[in-house]
């Protein structure tokens, strides 16, 4: 097994693409990396990985995960379960997120801070957000069996072992 995953990667933020919740889920990779041992380890036909299990550690739940809803049309133009190879859903998880960035679902973190003085305001100006990461790099997963409706989990991969492309990973019970 390589030690090839979240743990080597130089990526600051993590996107899963999870067809199964017609969503993304994202977030940044030292967050994950912090709470990496408290989730179960599997290892499946390609990987070496953890289960972050998303009920109570997405946003919404005080957590650190956040949730992209996307619209349905966007999947489907491919059937997951049934793609040539694990190259080809990674391409279409790659397309779906390019999407995503294009057309605005995606931003980059970053704080909002008010502007309060009078001048501001007579300017138009309300509010300033300052990004909390200078050019982030992402990693973007398919997760084609994660997700909230899916397995209830992220594969948060660790190591890489060997790609058998004509096989799906269908591996994510939920913890």
């Amino acid at each position: 097994m390589i030690e090839y995953g979240i743990t080597s990667s130089q990526a600051h933020v993590w996107v899963h693409v999870c067809p199964k919740d017609f969503a993304l889920y994202w977030y940044l990779r030292k967050r994950m990396v912090e709470r990496l041992n408290t989730f179960p380890e599997r290892v499946i036909a390609t990987a070496k990985g953890r289960l972050c299990r998303l009920f109570g550690n997405r946003k919404v739940d005080g957590g650190f995960i956040y949730a992209v809803e996307l619209p349905l049309a966007w999947w489907a133009e491919h059937n997951w379960q049934k793609a040539a190879s694990d190259s080809v859903v990674g391409e279409w998880a790659e397309q779906i997120f390019q999407r995503a960035v294009r057309e605005g679902f995606i931003g980059i973190p970053a704080r909002c801070e008010r502007y309060n003085e009078r001048a501001d305001q007579f300017t138009g100006r309300d509010f300033r957000l300052t990004p909390a990461l200078q050019n982030p790099d992402y990693e973007v997963k398919a997760d084609v069996a994660g997700g909230e409706w899916g397995s209830g989990n992220l594969f948060v991969q660790t190591h890489e072992l060997h790609h058998q492309h004509g096989q799906r990973n269908a591996h994510r019970e939920v913890a």
